[in-house]
């Protein structure tokens, strides 16, 4: 599973977490109302604590994989010596994109542009009047995604290295890479999973 964590708007970055008076930055995360992450990086592993204005609404590990995690945990490693602190905001319909790969069921996983054709793809998702998210995916440093209400895409981001491009360019971009260069489709309903 790829996450989509953009760090293009820096709150605070790699501050360690000895410094950090954790109830007021908490506190004061919410009064911001903030939309984005704090992300908590640890030796092998880092903590994503997402949120939608102001309010925690997602808690994740990530190491070779992702899972859910509680609150109580990631406080307890951002109390942990050595462990750097950093806050990012982020649009809303990115926290949307971000929880739709955890929390929906998939209709698509792993698919590979060596077989598929992405704008074909789209374009029966338009047919279908698909609702959620399509996740592309290169490498660590070019990934993107696109959020479709019935059929149509409503929002678009494109990350490549530090470039970060939004909109009807991102999606032209995201198909035009993925003719070039072999790529990892998901697909994400906007049903929620069922646990």
């Amino acid at each position: 599973m790829t996450m989509l964590l953009l760090k293009n708007k820096p709150l605070v970055q790699n501050l360690k977490s000895h410094y950090i008076k954790i109830e007021e930055l908490i506190l004061e995360m919410k009064e911001k109302k903030l939309t984005g992450f704090i992300e908590v990086k640890l030796k092998n592993a880092k903590d994503v604590l997402l949120y939608n204005s102001g309010k925690v609404v997602k808690v994740l590990k990530i190491n070779s994989g992702v899972s859910v995690i509680d609150k109580d945990s990631v406080v307890f490693d951002l109390v942990r010596t050595g462990a750097m602190f950093s806050a990012y905001d982020m649009k809303e319909y990115i926290v949307t994109m971000v929880l739709f790969s955890i929390e929906n069921e998939p209709l698509y996983e792993n698919l590979t542009t060596e077989f598929i054709d992405v704008k074909k793809l789209l374009k029966k998702l338009q047919k279908d009047e698909f609702s959620g998210v399509v996740q592309i995916y290169w490498d660590k440093e070019c990934e993107g995604a696109i959020l479709t209400e019935s059929g149509l895409p409503s929002a678009s981001v494109y990350k490549e290295g530090d470039v970060i491009e939004e909109g009807a360019e991102a999606l032209e971009d995201m198909v035009r890479r993925s003719e070039k260069r072999i790529a990892i489709v998901n697909v994400f309903t906007n049903e929620k999973r069922s646990e």
